[in-house]
């Protein structure tokens, strides 16, 4: 698919792809959220982040995210 594309797609095949990339996406999307929740006791999920009390480097959870998705990903605040 063309993301750059702004022409509209009349074909229901591009529009089947998006969406079987959406439901990966959120997939691995949780799975990143739930190793960034082992790093703190009181983790609450919120879409694609996370909400905590305790104010912990973020670099833990770059560590705890990689250690257990095998993903590097760059968190930010």
């Amino acid at each position: 698919m063309d993301w750059k594309s702004t022409e509209r797609l009349d074909n229901n095949t591009e529009r089947q792809k998006s969406s079987v990339f959406f439901f990966i996406w959120t997939y691995y999307e949780k799975q990143i959220r739930d190793a960034m929740l082992t790093v703190v006791p009181d983790g609450l999920p919120v879409h694609d982040a996370i909400y905590s009390r305790h104010d912990v480097p973020i670099a833990s959870f770059e560590v705890a995210v990689k250690q257990q998705t095998g993903f590097e990903v760059k968190i930010s605040h």
